[in-house]
């Protein structure tokens, strides 16, 4: 199957079926579906989401950006919608990011905050995933931080290797190498810190790598962090019998 999909009027969608763990088994095609923001989705591509089999999507946002681009149109589609903000309803998206930014240098350091302080936040939105019939695309803006973030957890706590989601988080990368000239383009004009503008649209491997190590080190493994944020082990056994073939 083919894992980046076509959907007009969505950038940066993938599949996370077909990755390969490391008992032996692979991730199933149709279960978890990555992507971008989906407010622009033309009709046409509704419809190639619903052909897809996609029946749930859980949006990462924060308020005020679903406030200026809504799912509107999900709202009269036979699709479930789930709106779970990853920063929680006090914090939007730009001052998650002046927090962190402040504090740290390197990407992965922006998602290691996050994966601190967003637990209960992280524990939502995996119910949701669970409780969800599978078919579930889960977005944020880029489809790469927030959502790049889920899909390593979702695809850890199932055994896939670390430098496969990792090679995973870095397609984005090739999905907005038009837009990047042209966003930074315009951040030059708006008289932006082009450095971290360049650190932060990067979706360089090594940013997942440290990113799970992270997670092994402070927390003993992915599952042992989510099972700290509240997910059960049940929820865990779940997950695993519906993506894991």
């Amino acid at each position: 199957m083919n894992r980046i999909l076509s959907v007009e009027g969505i950038i940066n969608v993938r599949d996370l079926g077909g990755f390969p763990t490391e008992d032996g088994y692979s991730t199933r095609w149709k279960v978890f579906v990555r992507a971008g923001d989906t407010c622009k989705a033309s009709s046409e591509g509704r419809q190639t989401l619903h052909q897809y089999g996609i029946k749930t999507i859980i949006d990462l946002r924060d308020e005020s950006e679903v406030e200026d681009f809504p799912n509107s149109w999900v709202q009269t589609s036979d699709m479930g919608y789930v709106h779970l903000p990853l920063f929680g309803d006090q914090l939007s998206k730009s001052e998650v990011w002046q927090t962190t930014s402040e504090k740290h240098q390197y990407l992965h350091e922006h998602y290691t905050y996050y994966l601190d302080h967003c637990q209960p936040q992280i524990a939502a939105i995996f119910g949701a995933v669970i409780e969800s019939v599978p078919g579930v695309l889960f977005h944020c803006f880029m489809g790469k931080d927030r959502t790049g973030l889920i899909a390593g957890l979702l695809l850890g706590v199932v055994g896939v290797p670390a430098e496969v989601i990792a090679d995973d988080y870095a397609q984005t990368g090739q999905h907005y190498a038009e837009l990047i000239p042209q966003w930074r383009a315009k951040g030059v004009e708006r008289g932006e810190n082009m450095a971290i503008f360049d650190r932060d649209v990067a979706s360089a491997p090594e940013t997942m790598v440290e990113t799970l190590a992270y997670i092994s080190t402070r927390y003993g493994g992915v599952e042992d962090y989510l099972v700290g944020c509240g997910v059960g082990v049940d929820q865990i056994g779940t997950l695993r019998e519906r993506f894991v073939e």
